[in-house]
C-alpha cells in the first residue's frame, strides 16, 4: 500500500511541474508531454483506490468474527462437517439378517439419490416359504391352516408338508409401480390367487437356493375325501423329475 501512495504522489508531483510550466511564458514542455503526466497520475490514482478498497475488505474478513471465532474457519468446520456427514452416508446398513445376491458398486463408484434403481440386492434371513399360484376360483376355499404339500423339481421324488400361512390380499393385477406415464390395466384370467406356504424345517436340509420351483397342492375342508387322488397326482410329478434330458 505505501509503495501505490508513493507513485501516485510522485505522479502527482510531475503533473504539477507541468501545469506550473504552462502558466509561464515560455513552456519547456509540450502538450503531450502534459497530457501523459496527467493520464499516468490519474492511472495511480484509480491504482491506488483499488489497493485501499481491497484493504478494506481483507480488513472486513479479519474483524469477522462468529461466536468467538473466525468466519473463515468456522466456514471450514462447517465443510468439514458436511463431508463427514456425507461419507458416513457411504455406509450401507442391512435392516435385518441375510445376504446381498448382487452388489451393482465398486471402488469410484457414485451413487444418485435420482433416479430410483438398486445398488445392491438384498435377501433378508427367514424361513422357507413358498408362494403359489392358484385359480381364482379356489379363493372362497383356501385359508390359512389348510395342510399343504410341496414337490420340488431339484429334489425328485421327495414330498415336503407344509401348511397355508396366509392367503395374499391381492392378484398380481393389482399392483403397479408409479411411473411418468398414465397406468393402464389389462385383465387376464389366468392370474389367480397367491397363497404362501410355510414348509416343515426338514427342507433345510437339502439347502435349496431361494427361488427354486416347486409344484404345490392344497387340501381344504371342501370334498375332502377326494383328496387322495390330488395327493397320488402330486407324488406321480414328483417322480416324474427323476426323467430330464441335458441338451
Amino acid at each position: 500500500m505505501a509503495q501505490v501512495r508513493a507513485d501516485r504522489d510522485k505522479a502527482r508531483k510531475d503533473l504539477a511541474r507541468y501545469e506550473q510550466a504552462a502558466r509561464k511564458a515560455v513552456n519547456p514542455f509540450t502538450e503531450q508531454e502534459a497530457t501523459n503526466a496527467r493520464q499516468a497520475y490519474l492511472a495511480q490514482e484509480a491504482r491506488l483506490s483499488a489497493a485501499e478498497a481491497q484493504q478494506r475488505q481483507i480488513q472486513s474478513q479479519l474483524d469477522a468474527i462468529v461466536n468467538g471465532e473466525h468466519a473463515g474457519i468456522v466456514s471450514l468446520r462447517a465443510q468439514l462437517k458436511e463431508a463427514q456427514y456425507n461419507l458416513d452416508r457411504t455406509l450401507v446398513r442391512a435392516p435385518s439378517d441375510g445376504y446381498v445376491t448382487q452388489v451393482l458398486l465398486d471402488k469410484g463408484s457414485y451413487v444418485n439419490s435420482m433416479p430410483f434403481r438398486p445398488a445392491m440386492f438384498f435377501i433378508p434371513e427367514q424361513g422357507r416359504r413358498v408362494i403359489a399360484s392358484f385359480r381364482q376360483n379356489s379363493l372362497l376355499r383356501v385359508k390359512a391352516g389348510d395342510e399343504a404339500e410341496v414337490v420340488f423339481t431339484g429334489v425328485p421324488g421327495t414330498v415336503f408338508q407344509g401348511k397355508v400361512k396366509q392367503v395374499l390380499p391381492v392378484v398380481p393385477e393389482g399392483v403397479y409401480q408409479a411411473q411418468f406415464a398414465l397406468q393402464t390395466i389389462t385383465f387376464d384370467g389366468r392370474n389367480g390367487i397367491l397363497a404362501e406356504i410355510e414348509l416343515d424345517p426338514a427342507v433345510d436340509a437339502y439347502h435349496l437356493p431361494d427361488g427354486v420351483a416347486a409344484q404345490v397342492a392344497i387340501y381344504t375342508q371342501h370334498m375332502h375325501h377326494v383328496a387322495v387322488m390330488r395327493k397320488v397326482l402330486l407324488r406321480m410329478t414328483g417322480w416324474m423329475h427323476y426323467l430330464y434330458l441335458d441338451h
